[in-house]
């Protein structure tokens, strides 16, 4: 009950945060805005937070470094569980969730072998956007001295959420996928060589679903081939089939039946490989260097805005709003006999 309860807790507060979201971002009138801002400390805050976010993108980029915190990732993870359970919702719903699956279907089935496609789509919903959006910035900071532009292109934004949008579902598929593996099978029997074999190359190979994935993914994508693979089925499913299909544990399945005991296991692989190899294919495409040279430019002219932004703004802001750091006042008399 107390599950039930949070999930649809969860539900509400999901869409009431993404309702807010496509209202705030999208739908909401934004009226042309001064340049310099009338600086409050809020404003100050932000507009020192999206300089210091600019500052840290470009230094990853630059130097490859990222910080992983896992108190971060947690924290990430609380913030978006009301939006993952409403996403979950949509996708399991009875019915939407066939429709799901057969895109899912053909997704799997596209190739693109000249990588076309992916960088069709890398441009318009990633570099495509940034490019109106940062334009706009520069238009609006140098040349109008009024945010102006860049709220009537804001809308642009929105090929942005939905690319990264694709790229969530699809390694939520793999994610899931790769769990109705494991719940069905021990291991993968395969021809892949494993290095840290005792004999590599003499016998095949029992390799987790999970790690065999990635093992597929990686001769796929970068060496232009792939390992066979057939299931070792866990002994726990195979009595679930029995108790499912009313079969008495004494009976001897045919090699018929063994085959359609299989047939969900080579449904998932035909359509969780294609879609781990679609995801790995287009992080390579976008990790190339033209494309980091890119981004590490759009970001530069973001933080050359809105720094600019905040250096003519900050003589509005009045020294009081600083005083509470170090206005320390003592009111109670010593010597009144009132203090404890």
């Amino acid at each position: 009950m107390k599950t039930l309860l949070s999930k649809i807790l969860l539900l509400i507060l999901g869409f009431v945060l993404l309702s807010s979201f496509i209202w705030l971002r999208f739908i909401r009138e934004r009226l042309p805005r001064d340049i310099p801002f009338e600086l409050s400390l809020l404003g100050f805050i932000f507009l020192l937070y999206a300089c210091s976010i600019y500052i840290y993108i470009i230094i990853s980029l630059l130097f490859d470094y990222n910080v992983k915190s896992k108190i971060l990732s947690i924290l990430i993870l609380y913030i978006f569980k009301p939006l993952i359970t409403l996403d979950e919702a949509i996708k399991t719903n009875a019915i939407i969730k066939p429709y799901y699956e057969r895109l899912l279907v053909y997704i799997a089935g596209i190739k693109d072998t000249n990588y076309t496609l992916y960088r069709i789509i890398y441009h318009l919903f990633d570099t495509t956007p940034r490019v109106i959006l940062v334009s706009a910035l520069l238009l609006d900071t140098f040349y109008f001295h009024c945010l102006f532009l860049l709220y009537k292109v804001i809308i642009v934004s929105l090929l942005f959420l939905i690319g990264r949008y694709i790229k969530y579902s699809l390694t939520y598929a793999k994610e899931q996928y790769i769990l109705e593996l494991e719940s069905m099978v021990e291991y993968i029997v395969s021809n892949y060589e494993d290095p840290d074999a005792e004999y590599p190359g003499l016998y095949l190979s029992n390799v987790p679903p999970r790690e065999f994935i990635d093992i597929q993914t990686d001769a796929i994508v970068y060496d232009s081939k792939e390992y066979s693979y057939n299931p070792y089925l866990l002994r726990q499913y195979v009595h679930n089939i029995y108790i499912l299909h009313n079969l008495p544990h004494t009976k001897q399945l045919t090699s018929k039946e063994l085959d359609l005991l299989d047939v969900d296991f080579y449904r998932i692989m035909k359509i969780v490989i294609p879609i781990s190899v679609h995801l790995e294919e287009y992080r390579v495409q976008v990790e190339y260097s033209t494309y980091k040279k890119r981004k590490i430019i759009i970001f530069t002219l973001y933080l050359i805005c809105w720094s600019y932004i905040l250096i003519v703004s900050i003589h509005t802001l009045s020294i009081d709003t600083f005083s509470f750091l170090w206005d320390i006042k003592d009111n109670t008399d010593p010597f009144s006999g009132h203090d404890l």
